[in-house]
């Protein structure tokens, strides 16, 4: 290795100059999960801040993103991601998603009324950073062992025979490397002071807030009786498991409830289902008048209201399942988000020859579960009279099953506006398409009879983690003619093989 002009003229020859440049890189790259420790290397000199900072391209930053995380550009999803990937900047910007989250669970703990960032900058930056980290994971291939089973079992067979929660994405040895990371940013809970942000509309970081929510519950910081630490794999950041945060002051039990209440005064509203919302969880896209769902973005905060609701469902209607049972935390936020391969699957011999576009793009095809809630009419009447009033709500019960669900496609549909890509999916009972935003949309419905002349119900919701997600779907349902005082309920559908 030469001397660099600017190189310490007492120190060029040192050993660790002599070193090749190369093999300097690689050390640095060892250090990924210790970005205190880079900074510090690059502030020893201005050659090696040179080195680390001025590099002639994005190499060592590549190598250091890469060694946390998936690559970016292999990500499935409606909107391909930018091969131009600026790696040092979004290396840097996801420090700083792990730091805001790391301080604010600790700051929490101490000073529970503190505000330390009361512009919600960086908060509203490390949201979208979290919702980056599962647009770009990269999909899992199936897991080996897990045949598809014939479509000729009934499904009552089927119910029986089937595990409650897919074995696929919960039995990887090893997640991706990105969701490794995200369990462990969220792994402690939500900072309860970005939770209380929940009630400023004003705020521009509520509404990823909301979309967080939806992804993966609202789980606020815990003490060290309520959860295990996380297990140490090769994998895991050190670093980030340093500091458990401690809650002594705030009464979380009394916190969690009033926020569920909150939910399902939202949820249960029987005026929210309109013609403009496509009656679901949805919002219209500014200046478009269509009904199609390219028009439509998800209403985040309605769909975190639902997740809230359905997830204590789950919850005490899974309960034999144990304390660790895939659809809770903690374990379901080690690889909740993994991702199908989509495969073409040609309908017949005659279909089209578009068979890239034509394709089992959302994973819809397979067994799953559905749990949907709901308050006998009556009840849910005095609810919406009274405005919720919490002397009826405690006095009146909601109503839960879980059933078993096939579904296949059948067809398709290209001219709704939906991308080239990725055409609406029809099924035998529904809808699959893809909102504005790339998020997908499911529609289901259920009939009076078996003859399936006549719609009863409707649901609508979206998918949660992104395209192909075995965790499925959460939404709303309602009455499938859109009378006025149709009843209304949630839903969580998730794949099970």
């Amino acid at each position: 290795m030469l001397p660099s002009p600017q190189m310490p003229v007492d120190a060029q020859n040192a050993p660790i100059f002599g070193l090749p440049s190369e093999l300097t890189e690689s050390i640095v790259v060892l250090l990924a999960e210790y970005p205190v420790a880079i900074a510090a290397f690059a502030q020893t000199c201005r050659h090696f801040r040179s080195l680390v900072y001025a590099t002639a391209d994005d190499h060592l930053w590549r190598n250091l993103f890469l060694a946390l995380h998936d690559d970016p550009r292999r990500a499935y999803r409606a909107v391909p991601p930018s091969p131009l990937v600026k790696w040092g900047e979004e290396y840097q910007r996801r420090v700083r998603a792990y730091n805001y989250f790391r301080r604010e669970q600790m700051l929490y703990s101490r000073i529970p009324e503190h505000y330390a960032d009361p512009s919600a900058v960086l908060a509203f930056e490390a949201l979208q950073t979290l919702h980056s980290m599962i647009d770009t994971t990269t999909p899992h291939p199936p897991a080996a062992g897990v045949a598809p089973q014939p479509c000729e079992e009934s499904l009552i067979k089927a119910h029986y025979r089937a595990p409650n929660f897919s074995p696929h994405p919960f039995d990887l040895k090893e997640p991706t490397k990105t969701m490794l990371m995200y369990r462990n940013i969220v792994y402690y809970g939500i900072p309860i002071n970005l939770v209380r942000e929940l009630h400023r509309e004003t705020n521009h970081a509520t509404p990823e807030l909301h979309k967080l929510i939806a992804f993966s519950g609202l789980h606020t910081c815990r003490t060290d009786e309520e959860l295990p630490e996380p297990s140490l794999t090769e994998s895991v950041p050190i670093t980030l498991l340093v500091g458990r945060p401690k809650v002594t002051n705030v009464n979380l039990v009394a916190f969690k409830q009033h926020m569920l209440f909150e939910a399902k005064r939202t949820v249960y509203n029987m005026d929210y289902p309109t013609k403009d919302r496509l009656y679901g969880p949805f919002c219209r896209v500014s200046g478009r008048r269509s009904t199609n769902s390219c028009d439509h973005y998800p209403h985040w905060k309605h769909l975190a209201a639902v997740r809230l609701v359905v997830q204590e469902a789950m919850v005490e209607e899974f309960a034999n399942e144990g304390p660790e049972f895939p659809m809770t935390e903690p374990m379901a936020l080690r690889s909740r988000w993994v991702t199908l391969p989509s495969i073409p699957t040609p309908l017949s011999e005659n279909s089209p020859s578009n068979l890239s576009s034509e394709r089992d793009w959302a994973g819809v095809t397979g067994l799953w579960r559905r749990l949907v809630t709901w308050y006998g009419y009556g009840s849910l009447l005095d609810l919406n009279d009274t405005d919720f009033d919490e002397v009826v709500m405690g006095n009146v019960f909601e109503i839960r099953t879980c059933v078993p669900v096939r579904l296949r496609v059948v067809g398709y549909i290209h001219d709704d506006g939906s991308p080239a890509d990725f055409p609406t999916i029809k099924t035998e009972e529904g809808r699959v398409s893809m909102l504005s935003d790339g998020s997908v949309r499911w529609t289901t419905w259920s009939y009076t009879d078996a003859s399936k002349r006549k719609r009863q119900w409707v649901s609508e919701g979206v998918q949660i983690g992104g395209i192909g997600s075995t965790a499925g779907a959460i939404g709303m349902w309602t009455g499938a003619s859109h009378e006025d005082g149709d009843p209304i309920g949630a839903w969580w559908q998730w794949r099970v093989e």
